[in-house]
């Protein structure tokens, strides 16, 4: 079976840590977030046949090496759609390693989620939970 794919041009992007993306803001944008769980996260939704900006964009040995050599890396693209996102009880690959709270955070903010604060009398910084959300 022929099939046909269209993509729009790759995107400008950075990559920045997820400690780095807290610290500006949590906002969703044309960039990598890189997660402590050893993923990235494409910070901003994506349309139908776009792409995201490049995760890398060369590499540099550290120290010459010598004769033939082979460098390769094993991508593992995943996908969901906004409504996939918020069934963590469905089968899908976002939730089968354990999704951290920032990575949730990070995807559903891309995703267009508002978030709600609640405020409790206790001492400490409120939490923050999603629209539809409980912790």
């Amino acid at each position: 079976m022929d099939e046909t794919h269209k993509t729009k041009a790759t995107q400008n992007g950075t990559v920045i840590t997820m400690a780095k993306w807290e610290e500006q803001g949590k906002q969703p944008g044309k960039y990598w977030v890189y997660g402590t769980d050893g993923w990235a996260y494409w910070a901003e939704l994506l349309q139908p046949g776009e792409a995201t900006g490049l995760l890398l964009n060369k590499i540099s040995a550290k120290k010459q090496i010598m004769g033939e050599w082979y460098y390769g890396i094993d991508v593992m693209g995943q996908f969901i759609t906004p409504k996939e996102l918020g069934n963590d009880n469905a089968f899908n690959a976002f939730y089968e390693d354990g999704l951290t709270d920032d990575a949730y955070y990070l995807l559903a903010t891309a995703a267009g989620y508002k978030m709600q604060v609640e405020i409790s009398m206790q001492e400490g910084t409120p939490d923050c939970v999603l629209a539809g959300k409980s912790k």
